[in-house]
């Protein structure tokens, strides 16, 4: 899957190294939406290793997604996390994120 996104040009990830070795990563996805008239953008996934975490890392992966948002002209940009993962939520408020809407999932 990974090979496959990284040839779609409306997917970014950026990759946080920590002495040579990856410590986390942020996967951003745009794509158009025609009832917005603009493109918008999603967060995939943001990912810090433990051992990395409160040292700023998630925080500078998610402002390189932002600025490549502005770069594309990206309307909105979503994020996702589980409905319980306060840590993730509170990341999220705290960098400018307000909820807004409920997604629903089906497994298929």
């Amino acid at each position: 899957m990974l090979e496959k996104s990284l040839r779609d040009p409306e997917y970014k990830i950026y990759v946080a190294e920590v002495d040579g070795s990856i410590v986390g990563f942020i996967e951003l996805r745009v794509f158009s939406d025609f009832v917005e008239g603009a493109p918008l953008a999603i967060v995939q996934n943001l990912l810090v290793d433990k051992n990395h975490r409160n040292l700023g890392i998630g925080g500078r992966l998610l402002l390189m997604a932002i600025e490549e948002a502005k770069r594309r002209d990206v309307l909105e940009l979503h994020v996702w996390t589980e409905s319980r993962n306060s840590q993730a939520i509170d990341f999220y408020t705290k960098h400018g994120f307000k909820e807004r809407a409920l997604l629903l999932e089906r497994e298929i």
